[in-house]
């Protein structure tokens, strides 16, 4: 079968190499017809692949042997200039567009607790956004995820150190973490903290505020003819900052507070205690986001689900539901803008804006009435 012939639109040799006269006595003729053609490569090569001179071709212009020329060929191969099939079928690699890289402005260490990442959707949606952005602004994110416990540990600070790192920003710490802030900040690394009630954090430059949104809520509630609240999943007395937040918004709408202990893996039929307790106050329902209440929604979905449907209710942090259980359910919902959060924060690191802990930026959660259920339990386990 004859084989397909090649088209070659490239200028005679004799035209490209006109330097050469031949080879001087006792020329290493491998290096110097490598080094024409290495030139006239460089002179051919488009953005696209074409077909170069055969071995054949080359040999007979130079006047050396085939077996000469394919191991130039095969050196030009290893310079990435050539790929060999064949004699006959060798292309010239095309031109790579040349783009100026993008200069690194610094590295960003990202502590991220383990078990919030994994269960809660607001972990996942601030951090995964807080990455983009921050890349965007051609800043290198390192993000190290922490167990519960290991962060107090000063080898943990350590860790973080190792990174050298620019800016260290962590989201939502924990009341035990501030000594492992002060230990890296004692090393001279900008901490930038992300931090809900108390407002007590060291290098807290951004608070988390939904105090306004459950005002809202709870004078919207009272406007409604709802005389109390049950918080599922609490221990009468806790003295959790999100417990007394509710509690003191029940108080100013005149509204009474109930806490209610739910079961662990018993019987989904003492889940009724909570939807007697609601109906007996006339109360509505606040879902705080707990592990155990999360469990819970997991394991009962269907119970839960239904209890939401008879009870009004109101999410502090998502609804870990199939949305399968939740259709013509509403409930309100209190959430922060997460995703604009982080890039508030990515934008304030690249320009250096980032607020004095004295005088910090408060981010507010909004209040928002008869959303429906499927749509939040959708952003809490699709994220």
């Amino acid at each position: 079968m004859a084989r397909t012939p090649v088209y070659r639109r490239l200028p005679d040799l004799r035209v490209l190499c006109r330097g050469f006269k031949g080879f001087r006595k006792g020329e290493n003729k491998t290096g110097r017809i490598h080094e024409e053609l290495l030139k006239c490569a460089r002179r051919l090569q488009t953005s696209n692949w074409i077909a170069f001179y055969s071995m054949r071709q080359v040999a007979d212009f130079f006047g050396v042997s085939v077996p000469t020329v394919a191991s130039v060929f095969r050196r030009l191969q290893n310079d990435r200039v050539l790929v060999c099939s064949r004699s006959s079928r060798t292309s010239l690699c095309p031109r790579k567009a040349r783009t100026a890289r993008a200069q690194v402005r610094g590295v960003v260490v990202i502590p991220v607790w383990t078990p919030g990442f994994v269960v809660l959707a607001e972990f996942r949606v601030f951090h995964m956004e807080l990455e983009r952005a921050l890349r965007r602004r051609d800043f290198v994110p390192e993000i190290l995820f922490y167990r519960h416990g290991e962060e107090t540990d000063p080898e943990f600070a350590r860790r973080i150190n190792r990174y050298r790192p620019d800016f260290v920003v962590w989201y939502a710490p924990a009341r035990s973490d501030y000594q492992t802030i002060r230990i890296i900040m004692d090393s001279g690394v900008r901490v930038v903290a992300i931090a809900g009630a108390p407002f007590d954090c060291p290098a807290a430059s951004y608070l988390l505020n939904q105090s306004n949104a459950v005002d809202e809520a709870m004078a919207e509630w009272r406007e409604r003819g709802i005389s109390g609240v049950v918080l599922p999943g609490i221990r009468p007395g806790s003295s959790e900052s999100d417990v007394a937040i509710v509690e003191s918004a029940a108080r100013k709408a005149g509204l009474c507070c109930s806490c209610c202990e739910l079961p662990g893996s018993s019987k989904a039929e003492e889940l009724d205690g909570m939807r007697v307790l609601a109906r007996r106050m006339n109360a509505g329902i606040m879902l705080l986001s707990r592990f155990h209440f999360i469990n819970l929604c997991r394991q009962w979905p269907m119970e839960i689900s239904a209890i939401i449907r008879d009870i009004p209710s109101l999410t502090l942090g998502g609804l870990y539901i199939p949305q399968s259980h939740l259709r013509d359910v509403f409930m309100d919902e209190i959430r922060f803008d997460l995703s604009r959060m982080a890039r508030r924060v990515a934008s304030d690191v690249s320009g250096n804006l980032v607020p004095d802990p004295s005088a910090p930026h408060i981010f507010y959660a909004g209040f928002w009435p008869g959303v429906s259920a499927a749509s939040v339990a959708r952003t809490s386990l699709s994220v």
